[in-house]
C-alpha cells in the first residue's frame, strides 16, 4: 500500500488551483473552477480533492467533467492526461 501525502487547503483563485501534494481539501463560497495547474512539467497521474464546499466546473478550462458541479463532503479523483493536457474527473456516487 502506498501512502498519499496531504497538502494544504486550496482556495480557488481566478478559477484556478495548483495542487502540490496527492490530496488537498478545496474550499470557498460558490466556488467556480476551470483550471488545475499541473504540479510539474513531467506530471502524469492523479490528485484527490476533498470538496469542502460545492464546486462548479466550467467547461472552458482544462477539466473534462460533464456533471456541472461537484458535491461537497466527497473525495474526487482528477486524472491528468499530458497528451491531451486535460484533467478527467471521477466522482463516486452515494
Amino acid at each position: 500500500m502506498v501512502a498519499l501525502s496531504l497538502g494544504p487547503e486550496l482556495v480557488v483563485t481566478d478559477y484556478t488551483i495548483t495542487p502540490t501534494h496527492d490530496v488537498h481539501h478545496v474550499t470557498g463560497d460558490a466556488t467556480h473552477l476551470s483550471y488545475i495547474n499541473v504540479p510539474s512539467p513531467e506530471f502524469c497521474g492523479f490528485v484527490v480533492l476533498i470538496i469542502d464546499s460545492n464546486v462548479v466546473i466550467y467547461g472552458d478550462g482544462n477539466i473534462i467533467f460533464s456533471g456541472g458541479s461537484l458535491t461537497s463532503d466527497r473525495a474526487t479523483m482528477f486524472v491528468y492526461d499530458p497528451d491531451e493536457a486535460k484533467w478527467y474527473v471521477n466522482q463516486a456516487k452515494n
